[in-house]
């Protein structure tokens, strides 16, 4: 597995960021983008930093083809997550894509290459750190939350035929 820097210079390369005391815990997210060959860490850096982010906050981007780019410098603290506290000693690994193209809804987009790569990578951050991680795969966890959103969606179709086949009897 060959990780390599960023195309170009990022926002967290031209301002020192905290450095992270400990890692204890690996995120792997999606990105919640669509599944494009163009995304990568630079257009993380410029869409995160629309987001209200100090520019790219995730550490790598697993790109479609199962690249891994560095985005911050992984010995840094992140801005992304919702706990203050889990950003202290957490690695944010993004994987491009998420989202469905046409519908712009959540959508299990992850790839071969990219399931391959966000395994090499826990293995050789792991190898690395020697040490226990806690590792939470959101792209995993997603596909529970797809299903739940297909399912609200039948359950909401349901719903709007049964308010038409009432609407037709009260004409």
């Amino acid at each position: 597995m060959i990780i390599r820097p960023a195309a170009c210079r990022l926002r967290t390369d031209a301002f020192s960021t905290r450095e992270r005391e400990v890692t204890t815990g690996i995120n792997f997210s999606y990105t919640n983008t669509i599944a494009d060959s163009r995304i990568d860490a630079a257009a993380m850096d410029c869409e995160d930093c629309c987001k209200g982010y100090f520019g790219v906050s995730f550490h790598y981007v697993i790109l479609i083809d199962g690249s891994v780019e560095i985005g911050r410098n992984p010995r840094t603290i992140s801005s992304r997550g919702r706990s203050p506290l889990r950003r202290l000693d957490t690695l944010f690994v993004g994987v491009v894509g998420g989202l469905n193209f046409e519908t712009g809804k959540r959508e299990d987009t992850i790839t071969e290459a990219q399931r391959e790569a966000v395994a090499n990578l826990e293995q050789a951050i792991a190898d690395i750190l020697q040490t226990p991680l806690d590792v939470i795969d959101f792209t995993v966890e997603w596909r529970g939350r797809v299903k739940i959103d297909e399912a609200e969606e039948a359950k909401e179709a349901a719903f709007e035929e049964a308010l038409d086949r009432v609407e037709q009897l009260t004409r």
